[in-house]
């Protein structure tokens, strides 16, 4: 398991698919493989929705060209908004509101997860139904998120250490992809949006946020 906040300069694990990759945060790559499916259920949640903005930050360019591709696909328009400081996000949401953004989809980096809070409250105001690809985006407002199970990956953690107190070489070890991926919907913020939850939605839902 992977998880750090910038892109490493070299393989950590041999044999993994994902070891040729610079990139070794191991959200961020679950979220480039996950994008099709955030724009799939953003469109469910907003049928409507003709142009989504895409919040993202300098170590998530390889997320925006997946996002891109998955626009594309689905005749959605992609509004780009780079932010890499916490001072110019009320600026990339006014940016997004001249855009005409009907939605917002956040990248996943450690700079979009720690300031989740202000950019789901900046979403409320600006009326902008958006994702986060973990749990904790739609707890802290977003409209859901869609991604793997936090807890999920602090359990395979202790497997992955207790294996190497027990005499295993980390670069051995076989990397263990997320198995459960959790749909969280927030009905505050749905409520707050004027956005009727679809029935589908509620069957899907791992978690409702009341």
């Amino acid at each position: 398991m992977l998880e750090g906040k910038y892109p490493r300069k070299r393989p950590l694990i041999r044999g993994d698919r994902f070891a040729a990759r610079w990139q070794c945060d191991w959200h961020a790559i679950l979220m480039e493989e996950t994008t099709s499916k955030h724009f799939q259920l953003l469109r469910e949640m907003v049928p409507k929705a003709a142009r989504v903005a895409f919040l993202w930050n300098a170590p998530a360019k390889k997320q925006l060209e997946s996002a891109d591709v998955a626009a594309r696909k689905l005749g959605v328009r992609l509004l780009s908004l780079e932010v890499n400081t916490a001072d110019a996000l009320p600026y990339a949401f006014d940016a997004a509101a001249k855009g005409g953004a009907d939605a917002l989809m956040v990248a996943l980096t450690a700079f979009t997860f720690g300031l989740r809070a202000q950019i789901t409250a900046l979403a409320l105001k600006h009326r902008l139904p958006s994702i986060y690809g973990l749990p904790a985006g739609a707890v802290a407002g977003a409209l859901m998120s869609y991604g793997p199970d936090d807890t999920e990956y602090y359990r395979q953690a202790a497997v992955f250490v207790d294996k190497i107190l027990n005499g295993a070489k980390p670069g051995d070890l076989p990397v263990e992809q997320a198995m459960r991926f959790d749909l969280v919907v927030n009905m505050r913020t749905a409520k707050a949006l004027g956005i009727t939850i679809p029935s589908t939605f509620m069957v899907q839902a791992s978690r409702v946020i009341e």
